[in-house]
């Protein structure tokens, strides 16, 4: 399975956010504004093994 992992922070300026991502971003209207610590890697581990890991660090 395809995996990344993503942090969603509270955000004050979503609206000004959100325009810039709507004329960059192609997956805009499908996830909201985070910021990616992992692209996209290949793992069967499941959330709970793949957060504990995260934790170590």
């Amino acid at each position: 399975m395809l995996r990344s992992i993503l942090i969603f922070p509270k955000l004050s300026e979503i609206t000004t956010i959100q325009n810039i991502r709507r004329e960059l971003d192609p997956l805009y209207p499908h996830i909201r504004p985070h910021i990616t610590l992992v692209f996209p890697f290949e793992s069967e581990a499941t959330d709970e093994v793949i957060i504990q890991i995260f934790k170590r660090f």
